[in-house]
């Protein structure tokens, strides 16, 4: 059985500015909103400003492409390591 890493990191979304994106494997498949506060981080900007913009219409594509293989954490029980980060609301 494979065990998947989920990670999160602040990026770009087009249209919603910068936000928490969590990935599974590399893959980007969900975000989360973040304070105005941490919007205006200086670290929190730098680190966004250094990964690639992503568009909602890639989210929801590599969203349902998880979600059609049953490897969406969020919905599937699927066997991450350790050292994933899942939204909070999940945990």
């Amino acid at each position: 059985m494979w065990v998947y890493k989920v990670r999160c990191e602040y990026k770009y979304v087009e249209t919603q500015g910068i936000c928490l994106v969590y990935s599974i494997n590399g893959m980007d498949f969900i975000y989360d909103h973040i304070t105005d506060k941490e919007k205006e981080d200086p670290l929190i900007v730098a680190v966004a400003s250094s990964e690639p913009s992503i568009s909602i219409e890639t989210l929801t594509k590599n969203s349902e492409y998880l979600l059609l293989e049953e490897l969406h954490p969020l919905i599937f029980p699927v066997e991450i390591d350790k050292h994933s980060t899942l939204p909070e609301e999940v945990q």
